[in-house]
């Protein structure tokens, strides 16, 4: 699998991640494109906090931590603090992911803001560093875990109302109803991104 592929991927899997945390993220944008000067930069992934009324960008990195990585989000950051948020919004925070094959580490940006504020009002709604790593080490080793690079192989069950999901044991598949193994209701997938989240 090419880093352009994992990265995608990856991308996927993190967007997925922080919307499903409910707690406030509404997705906005993926690899937004900004000016600042003469130079076009692209952010990975923007959502709006609605609790915290702010935007956080997300920056993904496959590399080690380096300064230059976080001088780059602080950079996105203050462009966005001045450029994008509104009058009754609060200033926006970038979080930082970088991973190598076997360590991943989080850093928050704040461009300037009062650290004390970072803690007492915006890491009350974030998700932690610790959640966010185990995350992104989690899906990074499932996605490099499958060695040839050849896709998993599963069934994907389509949305159907007021019926049973799609359950796997062992690389089994069942199914809770009466639902046939061919046909309509069933189709092949070639990623198991697509299976239902509770296998």
């Amino acid at each position: 699998m090419s880093e352009t592929d994992l990265e995608a991927q990856l991308l996927d899997k993190l967007q997925e991640f922080l919307l499903e945390l409910g707690e406030g993220f509404c997705f906005e944008s993926r690899q937004k494109r900004i000016l600042i000067g003469d130079t076009h930069n692209f952010i990975d992934l923007v959502f709006y906090h609605r609790i915290l009324k702010c935007h956080v960008l997300v920056e993904l990195k496959l590399e080690s931590f380096s300064y230059e990585n976080i001088g780059q989000l602080n950079t996105y950051v203050s462009w966005y603090d001045r450029n994008v948020r509104g009058e009754d919004d609060n200033p926006p925070v970038g979080i930082l992911l970088c991973t190598e094959r076997n360590q991943s580490l989080v850093e928050y940006a704040l461009a300037g803001m009062d650290n004390s504020l970072f803690v007492s009002r915006y890491q009350l709604q974030l998700p932690s560093k610790e959640t966010l790593q185990a995350q992104l080490e989690t899906e990074r080793q499932r996605l490099e875990g499958r060695g040839d690079g050849s896709p998993s192989r599963a069934y994907r069950l389509r949305v159907i109302p007021e019926r049973s999901v799609l359950r796997m044991k062992n690389g089994a598949s069942e199914c809770d109803s009466e639902i046939p193994r061919s046909g309509p209701y069933w189709t092949r997938t070639s990623d198991l991104s697509d299976v239902n989240r509770t296998l």
